[in-house]
């Protein structure tokens, strides 16, 4: 579930920043293919930062119990 709300939020804030020009990517670095506003490369990295972001938690969480 955090990973998947983790994609959504982060794609919809790319979405906004990219739009009102906070930040671009230059096309020449880039494979071509978009989500909306988004280069495919930024999408994955938003879902994997959110993968690592759980997979660390729960490392820490086990070592340490957490919760």
């Amino acid at each position: 579930m955090y990973c998947a709300t983790n994609v959504v939020i982060g794609s919809v804030w790319d979405q906004f920043a990219i739009a009102r020009g906070h930040w671009s990517f230059n096309p020449r670095f880039l494979l071509g293919p978009k989500i909306g506003f988004m280069p495919i490369e930024e999408f994955f990295f938003i879902l994997v930062l959110g993968y690592f972001g759980l997979v660390f938690y729960k490392i820490l969480d086990k070592k340490y119990n957490l919760i």
